[in-house]
């Protein structure tokens, strides 16, 4: 584990995702912990956990450190990504209410329950047990970070990539008994289509800009 401590770390310069990651890291260590009956957790591994707890709770603060010192403003980072939003501050929750709301009106906080709904039923069933504990506690943590930190705008579909495993149950690899993996190239297919689909819907909605009648162009 400890060059997943030593990406951890790197993480804390690109992705500002160390809080779900620590958690992911922190189940990892526990379920390991848990088969030292049956593998015994030699002095380098238990050294190379420890490592990694450490660089996620480090990868957390990392950047919003160097900026408050480069500064000499200690919230510089929480105002940077502050100055992004409509808002002007970074607020929990409340940006996926007020920004759906936009096309949703009042049934908004239905559709935000029907999202959770959706990725606490993927990772619950057997239809998940081929990802095992540490990628479903990895949907679970960075679906609750995304909903909690990020606006819901058209820079979610980016954030959501590291969803990326949540794909494998709906496409049907998520089962542990293979027979059970029916039409999955049938499926694969359906969600790529749909995923294309609703790329050239979002990209004509939000960044179709109209002629002007004073540009030649």
């Amino acid at each position: 584990m400890g060059d997943r401590g030593l990406i951890a770390l790197a993480f804390g310069f690109a992705r500002p995702i160390a809080p779900p990651l620590g958690l992911v890291a922190l189940v990892a260590v526990i379920w390991r912990w848990r088969a030292r009956r049956d593998r015994p957790v030699a002095g380098t591994e238990w050294g190379a956990m420890a490592f990694l707890l450490i660089s996620c709770a480090v990868s957390a603060v990392l950047w919003p450190a160097i900026a408050g010192l480069v500064t000499g403003e200690g919230g510089a980072y929480a105002l940077t990504q502050g100055a992004w939003r409509a808002g002007g501050s970074v607020e929990l929750f409340t940006p996926w209410f007020n920004n759906l709301r936009y096309f949703f009106g009042a049934w908004t906080p239905l559709w935000v329950l029907a999202m959770i709904a959706v990725v606490v039923v993927s990772i619950a069933g057997p239809w998940a047990a081929a990802l095992g504990p540490v990628l479903r506690t990895w949907i679970a943590a960075y679906s609750f970070y995304l909903l909690a930190v990020v606006d819901a705008w058209t820079s979610t579909y980016r954030y959501a990539i590291f969803l990326f495993p949540i794909a494998a149950v709906w496409i049907g690899a998520g089962w542990k008994d293979r027979d059970r993996r029916v039409l999955m190239r049938t499926r694969t297919v359906a969600l790529v289509c749909l995923g294309l689909g609703w790329q050239v819907w979002w990209c004509w909605s939000f960044m179709h800009v109209p002629s002007l009648p004073w540009n030649p162009i």
